[in-house]
């Protein structure tokens, strides 16, 4: 993010293991530290958070967390954290909108 790239914040609810590789997906509370220090860091303008949805035992009828956990889970844990309303708009929504128009941070 400090050389201009944008990061997206993604997966969240994600908490998956492969044995195959040997590596743990990171938890949601591992993500929203993540986030928060690179807020703190300064680098908010280039910060996108996202949950990917691609497989059926994702969604909540199947037991999973949903197309609502980041509104639902995160977003309370972020503002528990100092994250101001301001804050999560600009990465839920300002953000989003700059790149998708090709505008740079």
């Amino acid at each position: 993010a400090s050389t201009g790239a944008v990061l997206s914040m993604d997966t969240f609810g994600r908490d998956v293991y492969y044995a195959s590789r040997g590596k743990q997906h990171p938890s949601d509370e591992v993500r929203v530290e993540a986030v928060c220090s690179l807020i703190e860091d300064g680098l908010i303008d280039h910060l996108l958070l996202a949950q990917d949805i691609c497989m059926k035992h994702e969604l909540r009828s199947y037991g999973g967390q949903g197309y609502d956990h980041v509104i639902r889970s995160i977003i309370p844990r972020l503002k528990n954290r100092g994250i101001s309303d301001e804050q999560i708009n600009q990465m839920l929504c300002v953000n989003p909108a700059r790149v998708l128009t090709g505008m740079t941070p």
